[in-house]
């Protein structure tokens, strides 16, 4: 069971095909040999991590080939254990690519809409790229996870392969809104090059083809050509194409990014009561739902960077604006950067 990030009867029994799991590790803990218990109940246990580590090496020497099996025994035990995330991790371990596409496609919108497109992009960086482009559904998440990280060339390439295989009639076996994800994926990728003409048609494109405010990912397509609006110096504009699904986005991936693009939007405008009150909502739906450092909380920090300047809570901004530049840093959104930076400019300015 080395291949186990932790131990408990039921897995081990269906990865080594045994019956007796939970009377061994009773036994095991009892010795006091290389396990802690996780949980009250002493049901579960972890390895002591050198000692796991060693196993998976005897492992790999003395039964390669049966490595993969054992995978692929842990991936059906926890899908059927409703733990998709831990099914997945052992279905791409075993090279099982198309227990893998089937478990990240019926998982994909729920992990962007919680904003954890890292772990998404890391799951798809793990499978051929050749299976990833002969899948519409995954071409276009692995186009949308690329362009966020700014790997335009490869996401240009993945959002032609989803183009083409939707083109071609390739079943697309989740309910996804294809039209509107491969023009947002394209309007992302033209924001980040900064062709901003051409960011607003795809995305505005992607806004009017918006229709099921139940979706996952509704709103992204009036995300994107607000934003695009927004560093053309549109600002009301900007404001009133967020206005028109604000009140309607549910997903917190993209209500965070819509409330930054408003709160900048509002700013610019002189609204510094909404922008504040915006960013702050933003601010705690991010910490409600535990979002850590991510792409979407960027001009809500700068957002509200700026109203603090303009409000004399000089440390209070300083704060959100380092944050924000930080984090438009570390994404590579170039146009997010020079607007903190500018920001920043006039916080220093302020501060004498």
């Amino acid at each position: 069971c080395s291949i186990l990030d932790w131990l408990e009867a039921g897995v081990c029994d269906a990865v080594v095909g045994s019956d007796d799991a939970a009377g061994l590790l009773r036994e095991v803990e009892a010795l006091n040999l290389f396990v802690v218990p996780l949980d009250e109940t002493r049901g579960r246990f972890r390895l002591h991590r050198l000692f796991a580590d060693w196993l998976g090496h005897q492992l790999g020497v003395e039964a390669p080939d049966e490595v993969p099996g054992l995978h692929q025994r842990a991936s059906v035990w926890f899908e059927q254990q409703g733990m998709p995330f831990e099914a997945v991790d052992h279905a791409l371990a075993a090279s099982d690519w198309a227990t893998a596409k089937r478990l990240i496609k019926a998982h994909a919108g729920r992990l962007t809409a919680e904003g954890r497109v890292a772990t998404l992009a890391e799951w798809l960086g793990r499978i051929p790229e050749s299976h990833v482009a002969a899948d519409p559904v995954l071409a276009i998440a692995a186009a949308s996870t690329a362009a966020t990280a700014g790997d335009l060339d490869r996401a240009e390439r993945l959002a032609i392969s989803a183009e083409e295989e939707v083109a071609a009639g390739t079943p697309v076996t989740v309910p996804i809104a294809s039209d509107v994800e491969i023009a947002a994926v394209r309007a992302t990728i033209c924001l980040m090059r900064r062709d901003l003409a051409g960011a607003a048609r795809l995305a505005r494109q992607a806004a009017q083809w918006e229709r099921d405010p139940s979706r996952e990912r509704y709103g992204i397509g009036h995300v994107l050509w607000a934003s695009a609006l927004l560093w053309q110096d549109r600002c009301g504009e900007a404001r009133d194409a967020i206005d028109e699904v604000w009140a309607g986005v549910e997903t917190v991936f993209i209500r965070v990014m819509a409330a930054g693009v408003l709160a900048v939007a509002c700013f610019e405008t002189g609204d510094l009561d909404r922008a504040e009150r915006v960013a702050r909502h933003a601010i705690g739906v991010a910490e409600e739902h535990h979002v850590g450092p991510s792409p979407e909380m960027t001009l809500v920090h700068i957002a509200l960077g700026g109203v603090l300047t303009e409000r004399a809570d000089l440390d209070g901004a300083e704060r959100h604006l380092d944050s924000g530049v930080e984090l438009a840093a570390l994404w590579r959104v170039p146009a997010q950067v020079a607007y903190g930076q500018m920001l920043r400019a006039r916080l220093y300015m302020s501060q004498g």
